[in-house]
């Protein structure tokens, strides 16, 4: 299945490139993203879109972006973690006409990380399983 290519690179780090949140254009078309970039992106998407944000899809998204600023306490690492894990279930729920290099089938690593010295940064490192066996890595 093909989605409108919005990032241009296979497994770009998010925040992603400020270009790459818009159409992209290959040759006069509209540029189309499939296989394991098209599940980064979907990822990345449903990370960075905030809970409740879409009139269409109130249930898209994630708390993650509501979090940005949050002074650290004993409840952020588990809202984060929580967060991404109920933003998987969501696309692994949602996956319709999907091919078995774009089926999510689950989590293998999920790991919400602060780094020392570095109160202002959280690092988030997730593995995602794909039907055919591979896997899609992405550090936040």
């Amino acid at each position: 299945m093909y989605d409108l290519a919005f990032i241009d690179t296979q497994q770009p780090d998010v925040p992603v490139n400020p270009e790459a949140n818009d159409i992209s254009f290959e040759n006069g078309d509209l540029a189309v993203i499939s296989g394991e970039p098209r599940v980064f992106q979907d990822l990345a998407k449903i990370l960075l879109t905030q809970i409740g944000s879409d009139s269409i899809a109130p249930t898209y998204g994630s708390d993650i972006p509501g979090l940005t600023g949050a002074i650290e306490g004993p409840n952020l690492m588990s809202r984060i973690n929580d967060g991404v894990s109920q933003a998987v279930s969501f696309l692994v729920a949602n996956q319709h006409a999907n091919t078995p290099n774009e089926t999510i089938t689950g989590i293998q690593v999920l790991s919400v990380t602060q780094p020392a010295g570095n109160p202002y940064e959280i690092d988030i490192n997730l593995i995602l399983n794909l039907q055919n066996g591979s896997t899609v890595e992405a550090a936040i």
